[in-house]
């Protein structure tokens, strides 16, 4: 099987109706008992008066890293029938778009990808194929949700006490068994040499944080993020 095109391989399912569950920065506590795994192919995420589950179909997903600007999002692309949502039983959504800004991780589930408010303004990398289980999800979701957003993103604290966008999305590829498929690129906000840094941190065994050559130093992610495993 070839790699295939998020942009011309989505699902025609009536336009991108979506639903978003938005999670807030909280305590690790607190994200543990909102965000949770319900067996290998469900996350849940409760909230004051709302419930809301969705469900892989188990085929695995195709995962590519999505660039806007300055901002960095990962896409996830259901290779069975698609996911399911407890919100609207018997609708498949062929993708999850998830991203962390600010205080908020935003967890959107689409049934066309295409149709999709600001996709065609988006830069696309395919990363890789998934079979991760729900629990390696929730981890990753788990890291990310307790850490302030930088007060600096240009130059986020070295200590791995905040977030930024691209390190959300890289620690997701690491926890869902992808991280070593990425290819380091240049953007707007960062240059590979910058993401080769995180990746070294995440997995410092992985062959693709090493360093090939020098990238503009304008995202200065420095040297010293911890083992975010």
């Amino acid at each position: 099987m070839g790699i295939p095109n998020a942009k011309s391989g989505g699902p025609k399912a009536g336009g991108a109706i979506h639903s978003i569950a938005t999670m807030h920065t909280t305590s690790d506590e607190d994200a543990r008992s909102t965000i949770k795994a319900d067996g290998p192919l469900s996350v849940t995420f409760s909230g004051p008066g709302c419930r809301w589950t969705f469900s892989g179909s188990g085929s695995g997903v195709h995962v590519y890293i999505l660039v806007k600007g300055p901002h960095a999002y990962i896409l996830c692309r259901d290779a069975g029938e698609g996911y399911t949502l407890s919100t609207t039983p018997g609708v498949r959504y062929g993708w999850n778009l998830c991203d962390r800004l600010l205080g908020e991780q935003k967890h959107r589930m689409i049934k066309d990808i295409n149709q999709y408010d600001g996709y065609s303004d988006m830069t696309e990398y395919y990363v890789g194929f998934s079979t991760a289980t729900a629990d390696c999800y929730v981890q990753a979701i788990h890291k990310d949700i307790k850490l302030a957003w930088a007060q600096d993103w240009r130059k986020p604290a070295m200590d791995g006490s905040e977030a930024v966008c691209l390190l959300y999305v890289l620690n997701m590829c690491h926890h869902i068994g992808v991280l070593r498929d990425v290819k380091p690129f240049d953007a707007e906000a960062w240059s590979a040499e910058d993401m080769r840094k995180i990746i070294t941190f995440l997995d410092p065994h992985a062959p693709n944080g090493k360093r090939l050559k020098r990238g503009r130093d304008n995202y200065n992610f420095c040297t010293s993020f911890p083992d975010l495993e």
